[in-house]
Order: structure tokens, then C-alpha cells, then sequence
């Protein structure tokens, strides 16, 4: 009794057409194989960064929502509403997914707002980063800044971080 199967010379037949097809096949997988490692490795990277943005972005939520209490607060008691103990500051979102705190500031007429990133569950590439913004009372400038990596930053937030 004969076992079922092929062997490799009968595969091949005359001129080892069977053994080129063969060699064919497998130069086809390894050149799909390699087109799949180039595309990961310029997707990957990538996708890192689209991931630390999408963070990164809830710290400027954060501030713009404390923009208008801040300001309405400012109009009515002036300056000394640049205080986190404030109700303007208590009653609104100063953390999140992402966002570990939000520290106050301020001058006789300036107020900063800095957003401090957490230091685990973030991307790398915003641990521990910080987002700021200033204003100035009586001009009504706001400014931001922030220490977060160039790549990352928003088209609305280009500086480096401020200080007062």
C-alpha cells in the first residue's frame, strides 16, 4: 500500500518546475511579511503620537473651562480671585483622566493657570508635563504655554511655559 501524499521529485516533475513554483510562493509570503514589519514600524510611532495629543488635549479642556469663571470672578472681586479656594475654582472640573492638578498664581495683575500632567496611565511623552495659561487683567490677554514636546503641541499653545 502506497501512503498518500507527494514527494518532493515528484513535485518537480521535469526542469523542477514544481521546486520554482515553490521557491516562488515562499519569495511572495517573505515579501508580504516585509511589507507588514515596514508598515508597523511607521505606524507605531505614530499612533504614540496621536495618543499622547488626544491627552494632552484634555488639559487644554481643563483650562479654557476655567477661562470665563475666572474672568466673571476677576470683574467682581478683582484680582484676589485668583485663588483656588475660590468657588469659581471649587464648583468647575480641575482634574481628569489625565490631568493630575491645576495649580493658581498670581501678581497684582496677572493670574496663571497651570495644568500638571499625571506621572502614570498617561503616555510617556506627557508625564509630569505642564500646560499654562496667563491673564492679564485690565488688557484681557490670555497667553499659553507649556513644556510639552513641540510635535504635540496645539496650534493655539506654541510657547514655552510662562511664569509670572
Amino acid at each position: 500500500m502506497k501512503q498518500q501524499g507527494f514527494t518532493i521529485t515528484e513535485l518537480s516533475g521535469q526542469g523542477g518546475a514544481g521546486l520554482a513554483l515553490a521557491g516562488l510562493i515562499l519569495g511572495y509570503i517573505q515579501f508580504v511579511i516585509m511589507s507588514i514589519g515596514i508598515l508597523a514600524a511607521i505606524a507605531l510611532p505614530l499612533f504614540g503620537n496621536y495618543t499622547a495629543k488626544a491627552q494632552a488635549t484634555e488639559g487644554h479642556e481643563i483650562l479654557a473651562g476655567l477661562k470665563s469663571p475666572l474672568v466673571e470672578a476677576i470683574s467682581t472681586e478683582g484680582i484676589n480671585a485668583c485663588d483656588a479656594t475660590k468657588p469659581w475654582f471649587t464648583s468647575s472640573v480641575h482634574t481628569g483622566n489625565f490631568v493630575n492638578d491645576v495649580a493658581l498664581k498670581k501678581t497684582e495683575t496677572q493670574c496663571l493657570l497651570t495644568v500638571t500632567f499625571k506621572s502614570g496611565g498617561v503616555n510617556d511623552k506627557i508625564t509630569n508635563k505642564k500646560i499654562n495659561i496667563r491673564y492679564t487683567v485690565g488688557s484681557g490677554v490670555w497667553e499659553c504655554g507649556t513644556n510639552v514636546d513641540k510635535e504635540l503641541r496645539t496650534a493655539s499653545c506654541q510657547g514655552d511655559l510662562l511664569s509670572l
